[in-house]
């Protein structure tokens, strides 16, 4: 008989500040910046939040080219808009 079981592994990793991050779905990217705060771009939205709050997605590093290009392409965006 086999049978499929899942393991979770929990491990602290250090990591040097600012810190790009974004979603594997790509809607959403971040710019950690301190320990408490990031910035936050989605399609149509820029702002500050709390740090912690991509990891609460499906998120993979990345790098400040593809969040600037993000932080852009929403900003022109949000011009078009107003």
């Amino acid at each position: 008989m086999k049978i499929t079981t899942k393991k979770t592994i929990e491990e602290q990793v250090e990591i040097t500040l600012p810190a790009y991050y974004k979603s594997k779905s790509g809607y959403f990217h971040y710019k950690i910046y301190s320990e408490k705060e990031c910035l936050q771009v989605y399609t149509d939205e820029i702002g500050v939040k709390h740090a912690g709050i991509f990891l609460a997605i499906d998120y993979e590093p990345s790098n400040a080219d593809e969040f600037l290009e993000a932080y852009n392409k929403t900003l022109s965006t949000l011009e078009n808009l107003i």
